[in-house]
């Protein structure tokens, strides 16, 4: 049997740091894309995906060296979109390093829409399919990645089928700026249709994580959605060997 991969690194460029102006700076083309996941390949990576839209930025690797951390990504996009000296320093403060599980668990918080500006973005799940398409044809995806993606698209599918997050998500308004929200109000409120909170809103609330466990109680039961999250591993990844073990959540012999 194939075996895990021991280490996946990724970088995230996003609402949740980045203002606007320095995201669309950052915003991949489709073509850039194909040339940066060539560059990953052929440099830094034995697999990589790379997510680009107007409000995020990230790549995913399975290193080619355990040298190689989530830094050598963001140099490679700052080379990539020629950014001047004296503005790489800033720049680099701004992006998320993630590693292993908290990699994994972030993609699929993205692509489920609760990591979107507007929680249940109905959007970026056809984006990251988007994404997951051209680094299969750049043939930056290999079985990992491949898995990987479908994971999470399937965390994403019982997101739309099992609770109303995404409903109405792309027309409904949000609360006053500077509003303070609990964790209960905006799963109270996403519970109703009513609004979606913007990242203002989860930033007062406190982390992703903590509206995460709330929402699972309110829409999955005491269950939640680290239990889905752990079956989809399961089942994304049975057949492989080793196991996938991340701090406590989860853990499987897969």
């Amino acid at each position: 049997p194939e075996a895990m991969p021991q280490s996946l690194v990724a970088i995230s460029l996003s609402h949740r740091r980045a203002p606007v102006e320095v995201r669309e700076r950052f915003q991949l083309t489709e073509a850039e894309m194909r040339t940066l996941l060539a560059t990953l390949k052929e440099t830094l990576a034995n697999e990589a995906l790379i997510v680009s839209t107007c409000n995020r930025t990230e790549l995913y690797a399975i290193p080619a060296d355990e040298a190689i951390t989530a830094d050598h990504l963001i140099e490679l996009i700052l080379r990539a979109k020629q950014i001047p000296a004296e503005e790489a320093t800033p720049s680099r403060e701004l992006f998320e390093r993630l590693t292993y599980c908290d990699a994994m668990t972030h993609l699929f918080s993205v692509v489920a829409g609760i990591d979107s500006q507007i929680i249940g973005d109905q959007q970026i799940f056809a984006q990251v399919k988007e994404a997951f398409r051209i680094a299969t044809e750049a043939a930056a995806s290999g079985s990992f990645m491949t898995k990987f993606a479908h994971a999470a698209f399937r965390v994403a599918k019982r997101v739309i089928s099992e609770t109303s997050l995404m409903t109405g998500a792309a027309t409904i308004s949000l609360p006053p700026a500077g509003s303070k929200t609990t964790p209960d109000q905006i799963a109270m409120t996403l519970q109703s249709g009513r609004w979606s909170p913007s990242a203002a809103e989860l930033a007062d609330a406190g982390s992703v994580g903590e509206v995460m466990r709330t929402i699972d109680s309110s829409f999955l039961g005491t269950a939640g959605s680290s239990k889905a999250i752990q079956q989809t591993l399961d089942s994304s990844f049975l057949g492989t060997a080793g196991s996938i073990e991340c701090s406590g959540q989860f853990a499987s012999s897969v």
